[in-house]
């Protein structure tokens, strides 16, 4: 089982390699797109944040003609898992509260209030009373809250994206520079 998984992240990460690598590509642009999409849909406070960054895509390919690579984006959207996401709740939250002028509780009443909605049983009845209390309560200044970092998050993650480009370009083009200098100087010792 080990195997087959370390088999899967050797396959994920030679894909990456060769999307950024792929002439196709070789648009900064189509990098920074598509880390801005990935890290802009992982930062959200809804669930199923590939299903948004899948329908980002068809909204954006269809209507701008703008391309990112899909996969990439949907792996970027893993900034966000169980270890981060209280964390980035909670700053969405405060970030929330002090937009609409309130206090805010602190994090462990923040945890407890959240915990509650979570543990009870799963049934329709009990999701439409979740999104009701989280309406309510802590979900106004959380959705609030976010919609800055959602714009800084997307900038930053535009800004890595170009850098990462333009540097993986460079160095492509540092390799082929000195590959033509060592075909020219094996051609030169033939003589």
């Amino acid at each position: 089982m080990l195997d087959k998984l370390k088999a899967f992240i050797r396959k994920l990460y030679k894909y990456i390699l060769k999307t950024f690598k792929d002439r196709k590509n070789k648009a900064p642009s189509y990098i920074a797109r598509t880390f801005c999409i990935g890290f802009m849909c992982g930062i959200s406070p809804l669930f199923g944040q590939s299903l948004i960054c899948f329908i980002l895509w068809c909204i954006i390919d269809r209507f701008f003609k703008l391309r990112f690579n899909l996969i990439i984006a949907c792996l970027l959207t893993f900034i966000s898992n169980p270890l981060t996401t209280p964390i980035m709740f909670y700053i969405f939250y405060l970030t929330g509260q002090f937009m609409l002028g309130q206090s805010a509780i602190p994090f462990s009443a923040f945890t407890n209030e959240i915990k509650i909605l979570i543990t009870e049983e799963f049934s329709l009845a009990h999701i439409m009373s979740t999104i009701s209390t989280l309406l309510k309560g802590v979900g106004k200044p959380i959705i609030l809250g976010n919609l800055p970092w959602t714009i800084f998050v997307g900038f930053l993650g535009y800004y890595i994206g170009y850098r990462l480009s333009i540097k993986l370009r460079k160095k492509r083009n540092m390799k082929k520079k000195h590959r033509i200098r060592r075909m020219i100087n094996f051609f030169k010792h033939q003589k």
